[in-house]
């Protein structure tokens, strides 16, 4: 594993506390938005290692569970030799407190959700890299649409999640949407 932590150059003050960790920290330049800034650091960190044939990617105001990576490595060898599985999601945006959910179930869905995941850098290739501004310019939770998506293609996703996402607070558009999936009692393994 390598850890990469990027950063918009306006923000070089955690780079200090990235280099505490002794995980890698990279600046990208300027961006103007979110997504911007998450763009130049996938292109980045697949730039950076151009061996590697999947990526992490833990997206900012996340809490991990104890067992994400764990997680991760139960469900490598399906992920690696299942070439119709474009990625492996951790976060369940349907796994709410008042819902039963198991710990061990998995999900093969259509639907990308994002936040904290494992994506196969030939998925980045086909369906993100030259087209991120039409597939991906907003947040995840906004559904992202991907044309070059094959029907075969699907991803694994816990019936539990292994990520929780902070409440939503602050001056956002949509925000009752978002109070409504981020600050509403969730199920996780936390």
């Amino acid at each position: 594993f390598f850890v990469q932590v990027t950063v918009d150059e306006k923000f070089s003050e955690p780079l200090a506390l990235i280099d505490l960790f002794g995980f890698r920290g990279e600046k990208t330049s300027s961006s103007s938005t979110y997504m911007e800034h998450y763009e130049k650091s996938l292109n980045k960190a697949l730039e950076l290692y151009p061996a590697k044939d999947s990526i992490i990617v833990i997206e900012e105001d996340l809490i991990l569970s104890p067992d994400f990576l764990y997680s991760l490595a139960l469900l490598s060898e399906t992920f690696q030799k299942d070439e119709t599985i474009s990625g492996i999601q951790l976060w369940n945006p349907n796994s709410y407190d008042a819902i039963n959910g198991s710990i061990d179930l998995i999900y093969r869905v259509d639907n990308f959700f994002g936040l904290g995941y494992q994506l196969k850098r030939t998925f980045y290739d086909k369906n993100m890299k030259v087209s991120f501004k039409q597939c991906c310019s907003k947040r995840v939770w906004d559904k992202w649409k991907f044309s070059n998506t094959l029907p075969s293609s699907s991803f694994l996703m816990p019936d539990i999640s292994r990520i929780f996402r902070r409440p939503i607070d602050g001056n956002r558009m949509n925000t009752k949407y978002l109070e409504t999936l981020f600050n509403r009692k969730r199920q996780t393994s936390l």
